[in-house]
This record gives structure tokens, sequence and C-alpha cells, in this order.
């Protein structure tokens, strides 16, 4: 994994390359606690990322979950082929998102309040 993290005010962008992959969850954990300690609303830009697998959707779904439990937000950029088909592959793309995340729209819920299977990201 390679990644960068860009702070403007208390908006960061932390941008993903490479793969995200079972070797790759700690770090992406890292990453993401070290950015989500710094920024209020993050965005996680995924259009670089070549392989992506269940271990580093779950660490991306914990973190979006700890986001919302601290009131900020965290949303994916740019989700490409290799990503929509990781999430749609493993069971996470959802028609409604979890209760955990309050009023915070679900990182795996589709975007226009369509049924799951027709993604609309």
């Amino acid at each position: 994994m390679n990644d960068t993290f860009n702070l403007s005010g208390d908006a960061g962008t932390l941008t993903l390359r490479e793969s995200l992959t079972i070797e790759d969850a700690a770090r992406l954990k890292e990453a993401l606690v070290e950015a989500l300690l710094v920024s209020t609303h993050l965005a996680v830009d995924v259009a670089a990322i070549d392989a992506i697998d269940l271990c580093c959707l779950q660490v991306l779904c914990s973190a979006h979950r700890t986001a919302a439990s601290r009131d900020k937000t965290l949303t994916i950029l740019n989700p490409g082929d290799c990503f929509r088909q990781a999430v749609r592959e493993t069971g996470y793309l959802r028609h409604m998102g979890c209760k955990e995340t309050g009023s915070r729209p679900c990182l795996w819920a589709d975007r226009n309040g369509e049924r799951a299977e027709r993604e609309t990201w």
C-alpha cells in the first residue's frame, strides 16, 4: 500500500494507491487513525488502487463507524471498477446502511436509494 494525506482546514484527503490486501490492513488502519485524528471530514480516494480484499473493506467500514461515533465524516472518493467489484463480491453493497452510523449514510449503501444490485455509485 502506498498512501498520501493532505489536510486543508478540517478536511483531509487520504489517497490510497496500489493494493489493499490483508498484508496492508494494519498500515491502512494506522493511516486512517492518523487522518481521523486531525480531520473532521475525511475523504478516502481509492481511484489508484489495483486490488482490495475483504480485510481492507472491513478496516474502511470500522473507520467509518469510528468517524460517525466521533461526529466526523468519512467518504469514499473515485471508486473504480476494482473497488466496486470487491464491494459487490464481498456482499458489502446494500440497500440500507447499518445502524452504527446513526444519521450518516453508510459507505456501502447505494447512493440513489435504488436496489443495491443496481449500484449507483
